[in-house]
């Protein structure tokens, strides 16, 4: 029912304010329990827009995203199509401050769309980043953050809280993000990223993935991430 319990990486996807100066970002995904890597993505920005690929480890192309950030960077339009599952999300914005939410998954024949207000504080896809970079200093002094986190399978947002959490490497700032929803909370594992503290660069994400699985499990990776910047 939570499986798109933050697709962060969104990663997975990236948000556009990584890209600064920035021409590529790759991230391998790894299994959090055998440590075997599943899938890779590579994200590609032009102005406003981001590309993602995704592949297998054979380096066969199975799913792809597109994210369009010039209406919002909290709320991109997001188009992702995962052909493991014959499954698209389609998220636009339309109107004056209205999300339209399209989810299709073939194997399931789940076809069903939305509209619905973009509330305070609703992220979508990599919009985590921004609302992360956005709250740094207040989150880094120990403060609690709430955001509602759009959900494309459910066609709805869930609140969510991020929090700062302890790192294991110098250098390096961590957060936690877990549900507001003390119940909730208590059938979902918690998701951390690390950041460098200095550029404040998104290195590592660990939990659920937004990207599912042959079987249609969705993957629990955690995934890093190298920049490689334009000359």
């Amino acid at each position: 029912m939570y499986r798109f319990f933050l697709s962060l990486c969104l990663l997975a996807g990236c948000c556009h304010s990584w890209a600064s100066a920035v021409e590529h970002i790759y991230g391998e995904a790894f299994d959090l329990n055998s440590n075997a890597l599943v899938y890779t993505e590579e994200h590609i920005f032009v102005n406003s827009n981001q590309k993602v690929v995704y592949k297998e480890p054979d380096g066969s192309v199975f799913a792809n995203k597109t994210l369009d950030y010039s209406h919002s960077l909290l709320v991109p339009d997001v188009w992702q199509l995962n052909e493991r599952i014959d499954e698209t999300i389609d998220l636009r914005k339309v109107g004056s401050g209205y999300l339209q939410a399209k989810y299709l998954r073939g194997d399931k024949n789940i076809d069903k769309s939305k509209t619905l207000m973009i509330e305070h504080t609703m992220v979508a896809d990599a919009g985590f980043n921004t609302f992360v970079l956005q709250n740094w200093d207040e989150l880094a002094a120990g403060s609690t953050e709430e955001f509602l986190w759009f959900v494309p399978s459910r066609l709805k947002p869930i609140r969510l809280q991020v929090s700062s959490a302890e790192c294991a490497d110098g250098g390096h700032t961590c957060f936690t993000i877990r549900p507001s929803n003390w119940l909730l909370g208590l059938a979902l594992k918690p998701i951390k990223i690390t950041y460098d503290s200095g550029d404040r660069q998104l290195l590592r994400y660990e939990g659920r993935s937004n990207i599912a699985a042959p079987s249609g499990e969705y993957h629990s990776v955690r995934i890093e991430y190298s920049y490689h910047r334009a000359e």
